[in-house]
């Protein structure tokens, strides 16, 4: 609980609890390195892959526009992978 947080000299919270509580992100001491299978994923079963809605999902995460909102709004809360930078 983030509002606990004057009782105690140091503190780990998860990237999500950080963002809510509107806490700045650069006070971090320290950042974990995210391990390829905890990576977040959006997934689609298998006869829904090449549907236009999908592709439509890709599409959007591939797009200038969400590299541009990523750009203005990580604030280092968030892990980009890569191709997405």
């Amino acid at each position: 609980d983030p509002s606990a947080a004057p009782d105690f000299d140091f503190y780990v919270l998860t990237g999500s609890i950080v963002y809510n509580a509107g806490i700045d992100a650069s006070t971090a001491l320290e950042t974990e390195d995210i391990l390829d299978h905890l990576v977040l994923k959006a997934v689609v079963k298998e006869e829904n892959q090449d549907t236009e809605w999908a592709q439509a999902v890709v599409d959007a995460y591939h797009s200038d526009e969400f590299k541009t909102y990523l750009d203005e709004n990580n604030d280092g809360l968030w892990w980009i992978p890569e191709e997405l930078q």
